[in-house]
């Protein structure tokens, strides 16, 4: 994992997009990062999708899929393509579920928990999830007025933000996935 240890009240002007794929910690020790039209992206990486062999029902806990090959442990991410808007600063049709394999029989996924949603082979798409741990604890994160997104985390397998204040003068300024 990358460790990231900040100077104690220190700030920071930062201009240009920070992008960590993968485990990281930072330590903020109470330093203050100021956004200039930029934003921070922490976290796992999503795979290339594959469309769904079988549709999925809302409130199941199995499907058929041989796309590729899926391990129990497994994340995925399935939604309807022609009902998810990949842009972070647009909230609408945010539609999707995040599963957890829990056994594979053949071509059956058994997940854990249910499909909150309903996937059609016609638009359904699945995507292996690379999760991460993100920890951040003590730091201060202040975005420009232009500015909605300034902090996301995507496909963490733990996440854990401990006294981080992120403020902004746009509306969405903090976005957990």
């Amino acid at each position: 994992a990358t460790v990231l240890e900040l100077e104690p009240g220190a700030n920071y002007l930062i201009t240009s997009d920070l992008q960590k794929t993968g485990d990281i910690q930072i330590i903020g020790n109470g330093a203050t990062l100021t956004m200039d039209g930029c934003r921070i992206t922490l976290g796992g990486s999503l795979g290339s999708y594959s469309s769904l062999t079988d549709a999925i029902s809302s409130r199941v806990g199995s499907f058929d899929f041989s796309g590729f090959a899926v391990s129990s442990g497994d994340l995925l991410k399935v939604y309807e393509d022609n009902d998810y808007s990949w842009a972070l600063d647009d909230s609408t049709a945010k539609t999707g579920d995040i599963l957890e394999a829990d056994r594979v029989d053949g071509n059956t996924i058994y997940v854990k928990g249910v499909s909150h949603n309903s996937y059609t082979t016609t638009y359904g798409k699945i995507a292996k999830i690379t999760a991460a741990t993100v920890l951040i604890d003590d730091l201060n994160v202040i975005g420009d007025t232009d500015e909605n997104l300034i902090l996301e985390v995507s496909y963490s397998k733990f996440s854990k933000l401990k006294n981080v204040k992120v403020r902004v003068g746009g509306q969405r300024a903090l976005y957990l996935e």
